[in-house]
């Protein structure tokens, strides 16, 4: 599945792969030439509520490793952004 994302004023594309599938733990790793995402998701029961946590570690490779401190900020922004829209994809995922 192909992400378009957009990242300090550049769009680009991260080709994801669901590498862990469980009911309340689904992984995925998306991967372009200059960085590799892992995000996590996990669902935890609340008495009739269900949590859900996201964890997003970006790593960069090759010439964009140097910089990989620098642009913490951005993907935390980018990372805000996700959050506003996992609830229909939490409930796409969980029907």
């Amino acid at each position: 599945m192909a992400e378009h994302v957009r990242f300090r004023g550049r769009t680009t594309t991260l080709e994801y792969e669901l590498v862990v599938r469980e009911p309340a733990r689904p992984v995925f790793v998306g991967e372009n030439r200059t960085v590799t995402a892992l995000d996590e998701l996990r669902f935890t029961e609340e008495g009739v509520a269900t949590r859900l946590t996201y964890r997003a570690s970006p790593a960069f490779k090759g010439f964009a490793r140097p910089v990989a401190p620098f642009p913490r900020g951005e993907f935390e922004r980018l990372a805000d952004g996700v959050v506003t829209r996992l609830p229909a994809a939490a409930e796409a995922w969980r029907s």
